[in-house]
């Protein structure tokens, strides 16, 4: 701090007079800094009126204040000083509190505070004039960039996730002109990408053969020119340089090695002398300059980068060991790249010069961008400071002043291509960088022994040029992998996020150019550290896999012997049955080996699960709708062994999925499945029904009811369970024993009542009761027809009737019978009713409901979650990239009947038409309702509450299937009510394809206007129907920006409402969140205990209930729209639970029917008084008012082992 020399014209005050007493004060507090206590009193006839001047100065930062005073003394009681920065007030408020001996008038007062507001005022409009100039930028960057996205290549099956990553990069902004990625896996390419624009000013796009500069990375190819001639002999990186170059040994270079000069420890990391273009092109003039000056640190005592010098230092290695005498270009394209036909160029033919793509510098908003997304970016700020600056950096970087890519881009000067610069000019591409080292490190290049020697580094000093440390030597970089078992792999980095890199532990060769420089570099360049990444995410999984199929064979032993065991027990057990016992002894040891029998065979069923699977599968029977029967909790959370999954054909062949079981486990399950089936039971004559989705098993109640019905809650489609079937004919052993009920083998019985010793109460077809063992009795379901589901009137192995009615008493013994009287037993399964359209099978399978497509599902190891990844770097859900993810908007129907229907209806699914499976829906069935306007149905497309989200048109599909038979359906239908029977009837269907052969989408955006076809398409035996006159307009557009991250965040297969997105964005975080993030325990399968996860998707399905709770969302959204997404996710619970969960299973109203009108009108009655009441904050007096009933725990607690979960 000087206290001397204060220039009145260096502070803008707007009287000099004022500026000159401003100066006399200072003089005067420097003499009060000799002062002592005694000055105290002298200090108290300050002008109080001072502080206010001061202390708004202090405070109108970034103002520098007027004068700049030290610390006068140490009195606290003296009050003020001048500060420069409200920072240094608190600084000097903290040490002492210096003085000010003398006053200022009221006026010069005033004339002080008009200064500081005027430099405020000059501040207030640099910033502004600021932020007008990045904002211009930033409008500037939209327009220029706003290019169609397009990308080529090719990736083997299991990197797909790598082309996803390459993609994103575009998606993302990250990447804003051309690209090129190549990986190489001990000489097989696994991955060759391209995409961009060459040059996207003239919409040049990226091609298979465009190259460009790689700045740095030809250090890389340099290095291995180097490399070549000491596998010949030519060269010794021990020995000097002047050994070979002697001019070099001058100025105390003499001992300066190869590797010392490879290793950027020469000491000329920059000339002094200016390098002018034609220097640069005559080897002769650099050799005498190099020469001649001295190095610019003693050599070999630091390192510092050698930006420009590299290079010619190399090219004079080569010309003086290479007996032709070439330059380092000649050396490289006759030695190795036309023997190995490497595309890299140190020195471009004028005739391949259309090929190179344009440079282009990042803006300022794409700088920022980079910062935002990873802010230790930053710290290149600072070699931007150095380059304007006269640093070590400057000069090494600033001459040649010629060749410029940080500002400007001269180095697409075509005259420079040709030059032989072997540090910062090569030209080439990712693939020709890959093939180049992956054919070095397999020793095709040079021999083994020299790829291990420049395996090791050098020296890993701090740089003087840089201040960075990072190993170096032999002319490379080594630079750190942290992932794959890699320590390190070396190669070289240049400008702009070009590389190249070599992991020698697996064999793996990756490279990548851009035209479009980066900021970052290496793994701080985002568009490089995400591909880099998805590779490395693929060897990890390739290095798991063995120990996985080994864990899998281990696996597979042990079910079979499991299976042996089973059998063994099983004779053992017939052999304990045949034994003819007389007395109550012998009797009760009989019983009693039997009970141990069954209990070991229970046991070896938990030990090994696979060994209970049922005989029949999913994909072996014809499959066929069935009512969705209402379940408890209780029973999805006890009886999970007997829940089959659902096949899928979304992931066959080529597959980005990364959770699949190996495939070895899967064939020992079948094996086990087909020998149970053909020792338990006869196969069933197949009914003649379509093919669609697998049975949902029903769950059936044993016992007496304790609860009185509630006359006022209607339960539909309630399946009872009670009925059984004798498996073997029981006589009871004494005619005097009357509480015994004799029974045939085949008899249908109805079960009254169970008891812990296995003898339960049924009643037979006369009507006679009794008491008869569990273990003569088999279930038999029943379907809402009344008929049987699983009749077989052949004897069942006793073994499964056992171990299966074992089950069924330890399931049910305590849950009570439902309301609803039992369906009659029958004999004969009725004929199934047909499933003419859409309607029909919504209704009857709830595998189509949202219920089903929202929940999160597990993968196919029930280990983890199928569509539902945890971003824990980010702190959000991570997303998942699908093949066809589209906004669609129903715009009309037109020709349409005009008929007295109840409602419009469109109806939209997704379709796999492979005659190998069947028609089948394969998502679930999204309903839009129209508005007839005579001939013409219309739509809502506008979401201003003129109308209910069922009549919205606009809805987005997702869709991941690999098979192009799997196409969009969308059918038309009208409803009819006919004597109190409703009736859905198609109008026609409309097929739409979403990909083709290659897995490529075939939807693209645009409007469409199609012809609608009549045809069933649930009927396997009709074809394609004709084409009608009517006509379904719709458009096909993109996912709007806004909202990409929300839609990628859905389940892979879905089509649903895009009102009520934000909705199901944060169910799913909040599934994230509890199910991955905050999981003491990720491999434990206990029920979750959450409202929200385990309520939300059955609300799904009544959309007038989300409707509400979307409306009183946004009523209160905007109270907290500017919070984090974590404190939105906290406020959507709590509506969610005021709202939609009282509503749900509490409100007395009719079942949800969008062809219902007078359900719909006697809802909307309720909801609207439930709406009133939460607006009047009387949630309690809602709860209050409704029917009370028992509280299930199980209904608000999430089943992870549940049907629609393992589906």
């Amino acid at each position: 701090m000087a206290d001397d020399g204060v220039n009145p014209k260096a502070y803008p005050l707007a009287d000099t007079g004022l500026s000159q007493k401003l100066m006399d004060l200072v003089q005067q507090a420097m003499n009060y800094k000799q002062l002592k206590k005694g000055a105290n009193e002298a200090t108290k006839t300050l002008n109080r009126g001072i502080a206010e001047v001061i202390v708004m100065a202090a405070d109108a930062e970034p103002l520098e204040i007027l004068l700049h005073l030290p610390l006068l003394c140490e009195d606290k009681n003296v009050p003020y000083v001048f500060v420069r920065s409200k920072a240094a007030l608190g600084r000097a408020c903290g040490v002492t509190r210096p003085v000010i001996a003398a006053s200022i008038t009221q006026n010069e007062g005033s004339q002080l505070k008009t200064c500081i507001r005027q430099m405020g005022a000059w501040t207030k409009s640099g910033v502004v004039f600021l932020f007008v100039v990045l904002a211009y930028n930033y409008v500037c960057d939209q327009l220029y960039t706003k290019h169609e996205i397009h990308i080529s290549g090719h990736v083997e099956s299991m990197f797909q996730n790598v082309r996803t990553a390459f993609l994103n990069n575009f998606d993302d902004g990250w990447e804003g002109e051309g690209a090129a990625f190549a990986v190489f896996i001990d000489g097989r390419k696994v991955v060759d990408l391209w995409g961009g624009y060459a040059d996207k000013q003239a919409a040049r796009k990226w091609s298979e053969n465009t190259i460009t500069v790689t700045f740095s990375t030809t250090k890389a190819v340099a290095a291995l020119s180097i490399a070549v001639l000491v596998e010949r002999g030519r060269l010794r990186y021990e020995d000097p340089v002047a050994k070979y170059w002697p001019g070099f040994g001058s100025h105390g270079r003499e001992n300066v090695t190869v590797q010392m000069a490879l290793s950027h420890m020469s000491g000329m990391a920059y000339l002094d002398t200016p390098i002018t273009e034609e220097i640069a092109a005559d080897h002769e003039k650099i050799r005498k300059i190099f020469e001649e000056e001295p190095p610019k640190w003693i050599p070999g005592t630091k390192t510092g980068y050698h930006a420009y010098t590299y290079g010619w230092i190399v090219d004079q290695l080569v010309r003086h060991a290479d007996e032709k005498k070439r330059g380092i270009g000649q050396f490289f394209r006759e030695e190795i790249a036309k023997k190995h036909d490497i595309d890299f160029h140190i020195g471009l033919p004028r005739s391949e010069q259309f090929r190179v793509a344009r440079i282009s510098t990042p803006s300022t908003s794409q700088r920022l961008s980079e910062m935002w997304n990873d802010f230790r970016v930053t710290r290149y700020l600072a070699n931007v400071f150095k380059l304007i600056t006269d640093t070590p950096l400057s000069r090494s970087v600033n001459n040649p002043s010629w060749l410029q890519a940080v500002q400007k881009c001269t180095v697409n000067n075509p005259d420079y291509h040709r030059m032989e610069q072997a540090g910062a000019l090569g030209i080439g591409n990712a693939r020709s960088l890959a093939t180049l080292f992956d054919l070095f490190q397999r020793g095709k290049i040079v021999g083994p022994n020299v790829v291990e020697k420049l395996a090791q580094f050098y020296t890993n000093e701090t740089d003087f040029i840089f201040e960075d440390t990072v190993a170096k030597g032999h002319g490379f970089l080594y630079l750190p992998i942290d992932r794959a078992g890699a320590n390190y792999g070396f190669g070289h980095t240049g400008h702009g996020c070009q590389q190249v890199i070599t992991d020698l532990s697996n064999r793996v060769t990756i490279a990548y150019v851009t035209n479009g420089l980066k900021t970052g570099l290496y793994d701080l360049c985002r568009t490089y550290r995400r591909l880099q990444s998805a590779v490395y995410d693929v060897l990890k999984l390739e290095k798991e896999e063995p120990l996985s199929r080994k864990q899998a064979n281990l696996r597979g032993s042990f079910i079979r012997r499991c299976h042996d065991l089973q059998k063994q027990i099983e004779e053992h057990r017939k052999k304990v049955e045949g034994i003819r016992t007389n007395d109550d002894s012998s009797i009760y040891k009989k019983r009693s080996i039997l009970e141990k029998i069954e209990g070991l065979q229970e046991r070896l069923i938990e030990i090994a699960p696979e060994r209970d699977r049922p005989s029949t599968s999913a994909v072996a029977e014809p499959l066929v709708y069935q009512s969705n029967p209402e379940t408890t909790k209780e029973d999805s959370a006890k009886d999970n062994i007997s829940i089959q999954r659902r096949p899928s054909i979304m992931y066959e062949g080529d597959s980005e999925s990364s959770d699949e079981e190996p495939s070895k486990m899967n064939q020992i399950a079948e094996e086990e499945e087909e020998e149970v089936k053909e020792e338990t039971s006869k196969p069933e004559t197949p009914i003649e029904s379509p093919e669609v989705v697998p049975k949902q098993r029903s769950i059936f109640s044993v016992g007496e009811t304790s609860l009185k019905p509630d006359p006022d809650r209607k339960i539909e489609n309630e399946v009872t369970g009670n009925d059984f079937v004798a498996i073997a004919d029981f006589t009871p052993e004494s005619a005097d024993v009357t509480t015994d009920l004799p029974i045939r083998q085949g008899e249908n019985l109805t079960i009254l009542e169970t008891r812990p010793d296995g003898w339960w109460t049924a009643r037979n077809a006369a009507g006679e009761t009794g008491l008869v063992p569990k273990t003569f009795l088999r279930h038999l379901r029943r379907d809402i027809f009344g008929g049987p589901t699983n009749i077989d009137n052949s004897f069942v192995d006793q073994s499964e009737a056992q171990t299966s009615q074992q089950r069924t008493h330890d399931n049910y013994s305590g849950i009570q019978t439902s309301e609803i009287p039992s369906l009659p037993a029958t004999r004969n399964r009725p004929a199934q009713t047909k499933v003419k359209c859409l309607g029909d099978a919504l209704r009857c399978d709830p595998h189509l409901t949202y219920a089903c497509h929202l929940a999160p599902r597990l993968s196919h190891s029930n280990l983890g979650f199928h569509d539902l990844y945890w971003n824990h770097s980010t702190d959000l859900l991570r997303k998942r990239n699908v093949r066809v993810s589209r906004l669609l908007r129903i715009v009309r129907l037109e020709g349409m009947p005009q008929e007295g229907a109840v409602a419009c209806l469109v109806r939209v699914a997704l379709l796999d038409e492979s005659r190998t499976r069947g028609r089948q829906i394969v998502s679930n069935v999204h309903t839009v309702k129209a508005i007839p306007k005579g001939a013409t149905w219309q739509f809502i497309s506008r979401t201003d509450n003129t109308g209910t989200s069922v009549e919205f048109s606009d809805f987005f599909l997702r869709s991941n299937y690999v098979q192009n038979q799997v196409v969009l359906l969308m059918e038309a239908s009208q409803v009819f009510r006919n004597d109190d029977r409703v009736e859905e009837k198609s109008l026609g269907v409309l097929r739409i394809p979403l990909i083709n052969e290659k897995s490529e989408p075939r939807i693209v955006n645009k409007s469409y206007v199609e012809f609608l076809s009549t045809e069933n398409i649930f009927d396997p035996n009709r074809g394609k129907g004709s084409l009608t006159t009517r006509q379904i307009v719709f458009k096909v557009m993109e996912v709007p920006k806004e909202k990409v991250h929300s839609v990628d965040t859905m389940p892979d297969v879905f089509i649903f409402n895009s009102m009520f997105l934000r909705l199901f964005y944060f169910y799913r975080r909040r599934a994230g969140t509890m199910l991955i993030r905050d999981r003491k325990n990720l491999l434990s399968s206990e029920m979750v205990s959450d409202p929200l996860l385990a309520v939300f998707p059955a609300v799904c399905d009544e959309p007038d209930v989300l409707d509400v709770l979307r409306e009183l969302w946004q009523s209160k959204y905007k109270q907290f729209k500017n919070k984090s997404e974590v404190e939105q996710a906290k406020e959507f619970f709590q509506v969610f639970l005021h709202t939609a969960f009282c509503i749900h299973g509490t409100a007395c109203m009719p079942s949800y029917d969008v062809t219902d009108e007078l359900s719909l009108a006697g809802r909307r009655k309720v909801l609207s008084n439930c709406v009133k009441m939460y607006k009047q904050q009387q949630t309690p007096e809602f709860l209050l008012t409704q029917k009370a009933r028992p509280i299930n725990i199980y209904d608000y607690s999430l089943d992870l082992l549940a049907s629609h979960a393992i589906d």
